[in-house]
């Protein structure tokens, strides 16, 4: 039977056993591990995860037939093992450090609801810290080295994890402000060490987009984890349980940065050499880099706009599901915490199996388009699913189905920005042009984090969703400057 015909017969009994799992899924068993309305969510979403890693595959068979068949020019997908062993570096430290990172994430909120501290004025001081900092932080990173970076980022979440303990407003502030620096380095110190190291070695460049097409999948798969984890070590040690977890994991790859990461700067970049002599000329070039270019303008400006309605809905989505939990007596509106905690980390985790989703599905679009086309429609999708809490509120499985949606989203956006930006940044700027683009980025959290405090639910969602859609409608119009000046790498066609 050919790879075809094989794909067929299998697609049908897959297809079938969603059918059956839908329609009459296994309530019983599932009630027995944890709340059904968060169970059956979580293994649904692994069950469609897995399809998707089975469609990648067969794909991939059907790609090699046809090569064999003489249809299609032979491309060879093998990649040396001195390059298969970088990207396996690189990504053992990345997907620990993600992991320690879900794992705080997963109960922050609940953690200072428990200490009977506003979680939206802890939230946004860390917002406020990375915006005010995390300016400086870029042009240190590229100055003074992307590895140090991240040594300095491990030892900074120690010290807020140690913070979290204590159920001081003060300390926890502390923290809030520690970790806005901590945020800017994980996502721009961790990216432009192995972006730079990538090029140092002489690989090519397309290969950049595998490894972050791979980086997200993992980091989907270690979110599933993390919410895993969480809901173990919280059971039995209570909300700072994840806490002291991601604590040990941090440890783990502040010891495997020193040992096994060489050092890269930003002025090994022949572009920007003459450009970053002193901390001034690092910040001017970041800033001509911006002005000067529409592509890398409209880019910072789609990843403020997109990742502002994201973690505006990281400060959202707990307190939106915990007001319409299924069998809650409480009046309509109010959080009833007691019977949406036992659920939280089942939810949480197929939030991150559909992020998971979204990079296995990035990696299969960047085989047939380019990033630029693929989160145009991302953006789109994004937008359409804020829509659903923003009308309904009130309705825990639209709400929930919307989020888990958006969660798809986010995971095929942050693989896809992540190429765009290696394709349109120069490389000795690129630390400090990605923690200038976090600058309005952080304004506009920091704008969400209030009007979660001060507007209704579907007002806040309303305006996550017109982020989204600026961002689509900005996105196609990089595209189409792209298709006119020919400078993706990747055809548009």
């Amino acid at each position: 039977m050919s790879i075809s015909a094989r794909m067929m017969v299998e697609g049908l009994v897959i297809s079938l056993l969603i059918a059956w799992f839908s329609a009459s899924p296994p309530r019983e068993y599932l009630s027995q591990i944890g709340p059904y309305w968060a169970v059956f969510p979580c293994s649904f979403c692994a069950l469609i995860c897995g399809v998707v890693f089975w469609a990648q595959s067969k794909l991939t068979d059907h790609h090699e037939e046809k090569l064999k068949d003489g249809s299609t020019k032979p491309k060879s997908t093998e990649r040396p093992a001195e390059f298969k062993k970088f990207q396996n570096q690189w990504l053992a430290v990345y997907l620990i450090t993600m992991l320690a990172d879900w794992l705080q994430g997963t109960h922050m909120y609940t953690l200072y609801t428990s200490y009977q501290q506003p979680a939206g004025t802890l939230f946004a001081i860390g917002f406020s810290s990375s915006a005010v900092f995390g300016t400086f932080l870029g042009l240190l990173v590229d100055k003074h080295g992307r590895r140090l970076g991240c040594i300095i980022f491990c030892v900074l979440e120690l010290v807020i994890n140690a913070l979290e303990h204590v159920n001081d407003f003060p300390l926890l502030i502390l923290g809030r402000v520690l970790g806005g620096l901590s945020t800017s380095l994980l996502f721009t110190a961790f990216e432009s060490w192995m972006v730079s190291e990538h090029r140092r070695r002489g690989f090519p460049e397309e290969w950049i987009g595998e490894t972050f097409a791979l980086a997200q999948m993992g980091n989907g798969l270690a979110a599933v984890a993390a919410g895993v984890l969480a809901q173990v070590t919280a059971d039995r040690l209570g909300d700072i349980g994840p806490f002291q977890l991601a604590m040990a994991l941090t440890l783990l790859a502040l010891v495997l940065i020193v040992v096994s990461w060489e050092e890269n700067y930003g002025c090994n970049d022949p572009k920007s050499q003459g450009e970053i002599k002193d901390q001034g000329g690092l910040l001017s070039g970041a800033l001509h880099c911006i002005i000067g270019d529409t592509k890398v303008l409209l880019l910072g400006l789609i990843q403020s706009l997109f990742e502002g309605g994201m973690y505006t809905f990281v400060i959202m989505w707990v307190p939106t599901l915990a007001r319409c939990v299924p069998g809650s007596e409480l009046p309509a509106g109010e959080p009833d915490w007691p019977k949406f905690s036992p659920g939280q980390g089942w939810i949480f985790s197929a939030m991150m199996l559909c992020i998971t989703i979204g990079g296995e599905l990035l990696a299969g679009v960047l085989k047939l388009a380019n990033a630029e086309l693929g989160c145009a429609v991302v953006f789109t999708a994004a937008a359409a699913a804020m829509l659903v809490p923003a009308a309904a509120p009130g309705s825990f499985q639209s709400v929930l189905m919307a989020f888990l949606v958006l969660e798809v989203c986010v995971g095929a956006y942050f693989g896809g920005m992540a190429t765009m930006r290696s394709r349109l940044l120069p490389d000795g700027l690129q630390a400090s042009v990605m923690n200038l683009f976090r600058a309005p980025l952080n304004v506009l959290v920091i704008a969400g984090a209030s009007a979660g405090d001060h507007w209704a639910p579907p007002s806040v969602f309303s305006a996550v969703a017109a982020s989204f859609a600026l961002a689509a409608a900005l996105q196609v119009v990089l595209l189409v400057i792209l298709r006119r000046g020919a400078d993706a790498d990747a055809p548009l066609d």
